[in-house]
């Protein structure tokens, strides 16, 4: 049973669309990432369902109960945004325990939430610090822990690591997601970074100009792209157009690739330097640049420009031998 339900969810700005028609369902204990570029429409998914924007139609239930009409402060939902909004005036504490203050809970009782909400978020200890004896990471979390305290009926996080170098971007979104399962709150999770959205989340919803691309578990959407939009947006695939395709390699080769669609996407992690492929062609390195875990060669080939990725340097100007194994490439309209 979905915890959060979305139908027909749209927001208009005079002739502008910022969401439109959008279905959505998180079940109960889930978290569910809304993925895609600035202007896409996520944050403003969000706000509708925290409240703070009242949509132009369409229906938002949370825990079986529509809540459109329901104001935020009554809507049970814990938030973390992406500027931490803390108090400078109040300790980490009193920070986390504002939201108990305003919900009128015993003073004994808010202590000890607190405490236990401060150990969960790793900040034991610390609950008498002020936000600018903290550090940028320390400070994410006391805001999470915030949210988390009021024990809400749903998390919603809007770029809630965005302002975290990488390193520690990383740290606290692991620990977000033992948190989030280790009390199994239903959670929405808003972000642009691919990274962030396939490591912790159970689906995720790809967002393209106020509508929903593709919905499904991270694993699927990485590997089972629908549409060229999708495939290029998370993991950089190459698309590839069938017409294309068909002027340099034979016709049975085309149609063994041939699905539902008007193209195939390959990862570049999938395209190989080599003979013996399914599909293969003459290539020339354009461009190398060293990445760390490996080199990524821009390949001019008959069929376009093609991005690869390969623990083996190639001299820029060589002419190689690349392609693909059929069962690297998927079908998907571009």
């Amino acid at each position: 049973m979905a915890d959060i339900a979305i139908r027909g969810l749209s927001k208009h700005y005079g002739g502008m669309a910022a969401v439109e028609d959008l279905h959505l369902a998180i079940p109960e204990g889930a978290l569910l990432s809304l993925l895609g570029p600035s202007g896409c429409g996520k944050t403003t998914t969000l706000r509708m369902v925290a409240g703070f924007i009242e949509p132009t139609r369409g229906s938002i239930d949370i825990g079986g109960t529509e809540v459109v009409r329901v104001p935020p402060h009554r809507r049970d939902l814990g938030l973390v945004f992406q500027s931490y909004a803390l108090f400078p005036h109040m300790t980490a504490a009193e920070n986390i325990g504002f939201g108990l203050r305003m919900r009128r809970v015993p003073k004994p009782e808010i202590g000890e939430r607190v405490t236990r909400t401060l150990n969960m978020v790793r900040l034991g200890g610390l609950g008498d610090r002020y936000p600018r004896q903290l550090s940028g990471g320390q400070q994410q979390r006391v805001a999470l822990a915030r949210a988390l305290v009021i024990e809400p009926r749903a998390l919603l996080l809007d770029e809630p690591l965005s302002n975290l170098d990488a390193n520690l971007r990383e740290e606290v979104r692991v620990e977000i997601r033992e948190v989030q399962k280790s009390l199994g709150v239903t959670t929405l999770f808003v972000t642009h970074d691919q990274s962030e959205a396939l490591s912790v989340s159970d689906y995720v919803g790809v967002m393209r100009a106020g509508r929903l691309e593709q919905l499904g578990t991270a694993t699927d959407i990485y590997q089972k792209p629908r549409t060229g939009f999708v495939a290029t947006f998370l993991g950089g695939a190459n698309v590839i157009k069938l017409d294309a395709l068909a002027a340099v390699v034979p016709a049975a080769v085309v149609e063994a690739l041939r699905g539902q669609g008007n193209a195939i996407g390959v990862r570049p992690e999938t395209l190989a330097i080599r003979s013996g492929l399914d599909v293969e062609f003459d290539a020339r390195i354009e461009a190398s640049d060293f990445l760390g875990a490996y080199w990524e060669l821009l390949l001019g080939t008959p069929i376009g420009p093609l991005k690869i990725r390969t623990n083996q340097p190639q001299p820029v100007g060589s002419s190689v031998r690349a392609g693909w194994m059929n069962n690297d490439a998927v079908s998907l309209e571009a």
